[in-house]
């Protein structure tokens, strides 16, 4: 609970530090720092918990939090950057379950 609630406010925050101060673009884009934050909670996410009966990871609470509140604060229509950057939290855990995690300081070394 207090892991979703420190994602709550950390997209909070992302959100509201780009709306209000990142006026200047990298290369002609302007970086998107929710979806950063959502492809770090999805691949660095507690591997016990992807393979747990537990609904929904890290990943998947940065990309509804960090896209309700990019939607509020934009003139779109609602739910439009939560189901993007939910379909990219799922589309990483795919990709990670299907080829292989990362692996972890908790794992066993081989030498």
């Amino acid at each position: 609970m207090k892991k979703i609630f420190f994602i709550a406010l950390l997209s909070y925050f992302l959100v509201l530090f780009q709306k209000d101060f990142f006026h200047f673009s990298i290369l002609g884009y302007i970086p998107f720092l929710v979806l950063v934050s959502v492809i770090f909670f999805s691949v660095f996410e507690n591997k016990r918990i992807v393979n747990s009966s537990r609904k929904l990871g890290d990943g998947e609470w940065a990309s509804i939090f960090g896209g309700f509140f990019s939607d509020i604060f934009s003139s779109n229509v609602i739910g439009y950057r939560i189901l993007i950057l939910l379909f990219i939290s799922l589309f990483i855990k795919f990709i990670l379950k299907r080829y292989g995690m990362l692996p972890s300081s908790k794992q066993k070394k081989l030498f």
